[in-house]
This record gives C-alpha cells, sequence and structure tokens, in this order.
C-alpha cells in the first residue's frame, strides 16, 4: 500500500501578494501545493509543485521563503489512493 502525507498551511505571504490557506499532498516526484482559500493574488502566485523529492524538512524551508506567518492548520494526514 502507498501512502502519502497530506496537510494544510495558514499563512500571509512574504512578497505582498495577501493570505491564504495552502493544500499540501505529497506525491512520488515531491509535493503538489494548491491554495484552497485566499487572497486573489495569493492564488495566483503560489500554486506549483516541488519535484524533486523534497523531504518534509525542506518543504518548510520553502515555504518559509515564501510566507512570513505561517500555521498547520490540520495535522499531517496519511492517505492511500489519494488522487492528486
Amino acid at each position: 500500500m502507498n501512502t502519502m502525507n497530506s496537510f494544510h498551511v495558514r499563512g500571509a505571504s512574504r512578497h505582498d501578494h495577501g493570505q491564504g490557506v495552502l493544500h499540501l499532498v505529497q506525491t512520488p516526484d515531491g509535493w503538489k501545493q494548491r491554495v484552497v482559500d485566499g487572497d486573489s493574488d495569493f492564488k495566483n502566485c503560489l500554486n506549483f509543485d516541488y519535484v524533486c523529492k523534497e523531504s518534509t524538512e525542506e518543504l518548510q524551508s520553502w515555504l518559509k521563503c515564501d510566507l512570513k506567518e505561517m500555521s498547520l492548520t490540520s495535522a499531517p494526514v496519511l492517505n492511500d489512493g489519494l488522487s492528486v
């Protein structure tokens, strides 16, 4: 069985793109990051994928580059068969 991590992060953009909520899903190649709620600029700038098999720690470092304030809005959840 293949399991992947998934969680949400609420934050404010470090680059003046507003605030929002990101949903991050681990993929075989790294992480898929999608804005699920937030300001339009936040949505336009923060939907992207990490494709270098980043660890959770590496992902947190990247998030700190984009977000000046952030908090985990749900604990990481293990999913099987999650469509991404």
